[in-house]
């Protein structure tokens, strides 16, 4: 991204969510795609599904790996509950219909993007009837294109006693 004040070049500022020119000062706010998602710029790893770069991204105030082609998504396990949560905040009723775990996404096998190593596939625990690719080894989750929405917008889980 180049400076609209100046023309140089300019950096992600992550932790603000933003581009900075160093030469003159300036900064930018990256629009939001409509997944809500900032992008930062890309990265050396590539996307498990079409083999893109992924960019840096930030949603919710939140680090995550994201596929600009397929939009997909790469969050830390331990930032993801953080996440459902900040998305959960926002919606106004559960959704009332979500459609059904699609067989292709079960019967595929894809390679983290950081270690290499197969990820493991299995339903997500919580709501939304999706399946989660995941590295135990990197402790990252991987999530297609719609599946974060499906879990988000999941009703609540009610215990019963």
């Amino acid at each position: 991204m180049t400076c609209e004040q100046c023309g140089a070049s300019m950096r992600a500022d992550r932790e603000r969510a933003i581009f900075v020119c160093d030469y003159c000062g300036g900064h930018a706010i990256p629009p939001a795609d409509e997944d809500g998602v900032l992008v930062l710029g890309l990265v050396a790893e590539k996307c498990p599904i079409c083999q893109t770069a992924l960019s840096n991204g930030s949603l919710e105030s939140l680090d995550i790996l994201y596929c600009e082609h397929c939009r997909g998504m790469l969050i830390s396990m331990d930032q993801f509950p953080e996440l459902i949560s900040a998305l959960r905040s926002h919606r106004d009723a559960p959704a009332a219909f979500l459609a059904p775990r699609s067989q292709a996404d079960a019967d595929r096998a894809l390679h983290c993007p950081k270690c290499g190593a197969g990820m493991d596939d299995h339903p997500y625990g919580g709501g939304g009837n999706v399946n989660v690719d995941s590295c135990e080894t990197c402790e990252l989750i991987w999530l297609d294109r719609g599946e974060l929405r499906k879990i988000a917008s999941a009703a609540d889980h009610v215990a019963y006693t």
